[in-house]
This record gives C-alpha cells, structure tokens and sequence, in this order.
C-alpha cells in the first residue's frame, strides 16, 4: 500500500510541476527576451558612444590588415632516406 501511495504522490507532483511550467513559461520566455535586448542595447550604446568620441564628423579611417609575417625558409630538420631491408 505504501508503495502505490509513493506512485500517487509522484504522478500528482508531476502532473502539477507541469502544469505550473506550461503557466510560468511564457512570463519567463518574456523575461529572458527583455533582458537580452537590454544587454544588447548597453553593448550598442557603449560601442556607439566610443566610436563617437573618437571619430569627427566626415573623418575617413583607413584599416590596413596586418602585415604576414614571413615563414622561415631555413629546414628545420634533415632528410633521412631510408631504405626497406628484405
């Protein structure tokens, strides 16, 4: 008798955890979307307000891409011919 009454308590906690997630899901859907715009628009903003005080009005800024460096053209080992024995 214990054991189908642990069953019951189970299948009710279940069926109530459920339910309550089907409630609560949309008022969290809603709260991770606000908060994610508003880190979104902080980023926008402080990205926007530093490339304003850097940069005038009609200022063109030309960005070169880094120079490649030059690979080593020296070996760095020795070749080794090796020959099958049979």
């Amino acid at each position: 008798m214990g054991f189908l009454r642990v069953l019951f308590f189970l299948l009710i906690g279940y069926y109530l955890l459920k339910i309550i997630g089907r409630l609560a899901a949309p008022f969290m859907a809603n709260y991770a979307a606000r908060k994610s715009q508003d880190i979104f628009r902080r980023a926008y903003e402080h990205q926007k307000s530093n490339a304003s005080a850097t940069q005038r009005v009609g200022e063109v800024i030309i960005e070169k891409p880094a120079a490649a460096q030059k690979k080593n053209s020296k070996p760095v080992g020795e070749y080794i011919a090796f020959e099958e024995i049979e």
